[in-house]
């Protein structure tokens, strides 16, 4: 169900200007290289642009920032009674995460919500990100997730499972890769 090569991820702190590009950074680029003024005619021949989205951080654990990393992208869909109780699931879920964490299973993980586009035939309502530091860690055995749901949440695997199978549905699952990036704080 994936339908491009890659992912290109920008942040801002202000959704209404996270369309505007840094005219003034431009400008600068453009100053020590005249090549830069083609950019956008340049890349356009390279690429298209699949699917666009708009999400808000909702939760976390704190960033790894290791450009490293293995990344699992899970998005879901909700049902419209559950849209509301469903990111209040995931909050409960960062603890055990962390418990991940703390075990060296995993190296960070993140819960988003779609806030563009609004159609219900959007991709999905929610996104998570877990980050690996390499692909063995991928496949590696849930004890600690086993543990945690045990002692944070007294479910079994099996309900847990059915408990989460109530609340959404999986619609996209895939492994990322950083191709470059940076970190800025």
């Amino acid at each position: 169900s994936i339908d491009w090569d890659y992912i290109s991820v920008n942040f801002s702190a202000d959704l209404n200007t996270i369309g505007q590009y840094p005219m003034d950074k431009y400008a600068a680029l453009v100053a020590k290289d005249l090549s830069f003024a083609t950019i956008g005619e340049e890349t356009a021949k390279v690429q298209s642009i699949s699917y666009n989205n708009i999400v808000k951080f909702v939760d976390g654990t704190p960033s790894s920032n290791d450009l490293q990393s293995i990344i699992s992208m899970e998005v879901f869909k909700t049902s419209v009674p559950n849209y509301f109780i469903y990111p209040e699931f995931e909050k409960q879920m960062k603890n055990i995460h962390q418990d991940r964490i703390n075990a060296g299973e995993i190296q960070e993980w993140n819960f988003w919500q779609t806030v563009a586009p609004l159609a219900d035939d959007s991709k999905g309502q929610f996104t998570a990100f877990t980050f690996y530091k390499d692909l063995a860690h991928v496949d590696a055995p849930n004890n600690t997730t086993i543990e945690s749901l045990k002692k944070r949440m007294n479910l079994s695997p099996e309900q847990f499972l059915k408990k989460i199978d109530g609340l959404r549905s999986l619609t996209q699952n895939c492994l990322l890769q950083y191709s470059m990036g940076t970190w800025n704080e």
